[in-house]
């Protein structure tokens, strides 16, 4: 019996040309709308006279209070209260104010400097954010909010709210802080030379364009001369082209803990020039058309402050998902001729991002050269770690690799889905980012980008495969072999039984663990797997790890894939393993995606633990023949 794919939409192509032309559209047409601003320094004039000092100083008072009270009850905040209470006494006696006033002052200097700390930090937003009403339960359809829609509520600026008239106001509702933060630009707009440098010279139209084109307090101005006070870019009119040349790339890779992302892009490489030839011809002189990108590409799982261990376990049977897609990102971008700076510590972002002048403004492009960083969230924690307050002057920059994706209650402060309870805050979330800021492995949200990976395989050129009978169990690592071997009995039944686990410095296996009919190949390199799995018929979950590439490469080699069913599904309120994932998903199976987008005839997803299922699902399989199907990810 020969079955086709109905899921197969060119049967044969190129190895890649999915990867790079998803790339290529991801990289030049997602605009990222997201803005957030800096505080704004105060300073004291030097007058003398008391009734004025009081005057500026209630002035600040009421400022730092308007700010604070999206923070709710905090301790700063009380001491705010306090000063303003105690300012309130002392209105009485001038002279007892001028004799206690220079105490004052450094009172407020030291509660404003705690304010810009803790925005710096992300404790206190730029603007406050109108979330949805929680108590309004309209179903499913409200359940599933895109996190993206609400943000560009929040961040975008639309055409009709920008201001016709003088800049004199009154503004938009949707620019709640623009008239204070006007009156605040009138008074102090000289107490730094970095406002003069974008433009500002003291009229109200150029502090409504600063506030609106560097910083997002205000609606745009569109009788004011465009850009005049927008942050100062270095436009690159380098042109992209194919850069075929591996050996530059190689000396980029050359640290011992890029090894296996090394060898990955060294053996797929002539596939790779094959792929970026048939892009550049599909997509002609559009191609061309586009600049060369300053890219920073920061691996932070890797580093030695993450403990993860990836880099070293990676040709020892480690877990090897995520590197993967780090491989196929880099070589795609620099293949298609964007500059690159790869890192992977934090030291080599402090070094990278070091600050060369102290101001309040954003930086401009001499204190940060890049276009895009691309970073996991490991390196995001690394990368607010070692920038500080101007952390929020990169977020716009950001493209953050998440396996498993992140939804809006886990990024947006404040927001709660409709029927949803509990406090989500958690290491991994609450970065107040645009959602498509997210690039997944697999398409798991509308809310994220879909990125992917390559799926390896060799090309079959149409020809029928000659399949032995036998399975390859999808567990190199021996934790993920526990209490299968019931499972594995019933397998044993209808193939041979082969593996490839990573084994211990002996040489050996625990038997308890792995039974003695099973073959073990140990950890395979490219060539080795590639052969194995167009040897074998049926690929075999073990229920571990989650949403690996491993079952689309083994499809694309002709096998099928038995794929553990999870009754009731896996999420984090029920998984140790998901507990601190940004995601409310609730994964079906061990890979949904396989289950849900190919399926049968070639993903029977089963409960593992039911033997008749089993059984029946492997009566069905013998029955089959099998031919190269599902090139997904590569076409």
């Amino acid at each position: 019996m020969r079955l086709r794919n109905p899921f197969i939409r060119y049967p044969g192509g190129f190895l890649g040309v999915c990867f790079l032309w998803g790339t290529f559209l991801l990289l030049f047409g997602f605009m990222v709308t997201y803005h957030l601003s800096s505080h704004h320094p105060t300073d004291l004039s030097n007058s003398e006279d008391p009734v004025e000092l009081e005057r500026q100083l209630r002035r600040r008072i009421e400022g730092l209070q308007e700010e604070r009270a999206v923070l709710g009850d905090m301790p700063v905040a009380g001491r705010v209260h306090w000063l303003a209470q105690t300012v309130e006494h002392m209105k009485d006696s001038h002279e007892k104010l001028v004799a206690n006033i220079s105490v004052l002052l450094s009172k407020v200097r030291r509660l404003e400097q705690e304010n810009i700390q803790l925005r710096r930090q992300g404790r206190l937003p730029a603007q406050a954010v109108s979330v949805p009403d929680t108590n309004r339960n309209d179903g499913k359809k409200d359940a599933i909010v895109k996190g993206s829609e609400l943000q560009g509520k929040v961040a975008a600026q639309s055409k009709d709210d920008a201001d016709n008239g003088d800049c004199s106001g009154p503004f938009s509702d949707r620019f709640p802080h623009c008239e204070g933060k006007m009156k605040w630009m009138r008074n102090f707009w000289k107490s730094d030379n970095c406002y003069a440098e974008h433009g500002v010279d003291g009229s109200d139209c150029s502090f409504q364009a600063y506030l609106s084109e560097v910083e997002n307090w205000c609606p745009m101005v569109k009788s004011y001369q465009p850009g005049k006070a927008a942050v100062e870019e270095t436009v690159s009119h380098e042109r992209t082209s194919i850069n075929s040349d591996l050996q530059p790339l190689l000396v980029l890779l050359q640290d011992e803990k890029l090894a296996w992302v090394r060898k990955r892009i060294s053996l797929m490489w002539p596939d790779w020039q094959m792929a970026a030839n048939i892009l550049a011809t599909k997509v002609n002189s559009s191609f061309s058309s586009n600049t060369v990108k300053r890219i920073f590409l920061h691996l932070g799982l890797i580093s030695d402050n993450a403990g993860f261990k990836i880099a070293e376990t990676a040709f020892h049977g480690g877990p090897l998902g995520e590197l993967v897609q780090w491989a196929d990102l880099i070589a795609s971008l620099y293949l298609v001729g964007h500059k690159l700076t790869i890192s992977f510590e934090l030291q080599h972002i402090q070094r990278q991002f070091r600050q060369t002048k102290l101001s309040a403004c954003p930086v401009k492009n001499s204190d940060n050269e890049f276009d895009i960083i691309f970073i996991d969230i490991v390196g995001l924690r690394q990368f607010k770690k070692a920038v500080g307050g101007r952390f929020d002057q990169f977020r716009c920059q950001f493209r953050i690799l998440d396996s498993f994706g992140t939804e809006p209650e886990f990024n947006l402060r404040g927001y709660k889905r409709p029927g949803s309870t509990g406090d989500w805050g958690q290491a991994w979330g609450n970065w107040n980012l645009n959602l498509r800021q997210f690039w997944t492995m697999f398409p798991h949200s509308p809310d994220n980008s879909f990125l992917g990976f390559v799926v390896d395989h060799k090309e079959a050129n149409g020809n029928k495969v000659e399949k032995r009978r036998q399975s390859l169990v999808y567990g190199k690592e021996l934790d993920m072999w526990k209490d299968s071997r019931a499972f594995l009995d019933v397998i044993q039944q209808y193939t041979e039984v082969h593996a490839t686990i990573g084994t211990t410095k002996t040489g050996k296996v625990d038997p308890s663990l792995v039974p003695a009919y099973v073959t073990n190949h140990g950890v395979l390199d490219r060539d080795g797997i590639q052969q194995l799995l167009q040897q074998t018929k049926v690929f075999i979950g073990l229920g571990f790890p989650y949403e690996g590439p491993a079952p689309l490469e083994a499809l694309a080699n002709g096998c099928f894939f038995l794929n553990p069913k999870f009754t009731p599904p896996l999420n984090r309120l029920n998984t140790k393993f998901f507990k601190e994932k940004p995601t409310l998903r609730a994964l079906t199976s061990q890979h949904p995606y396989a289950e849900v987008f190919v399926g049968r005839p070639h993903v029977y997803t089963v409960d593992i633990n039911d033997a008749s299922a089993v059984k029946q699902a492997m009566e069905e399989i013998s029955a089959l023949t099998v031919w190269f199907c599902c090139s997904m990810f590569t076409q």
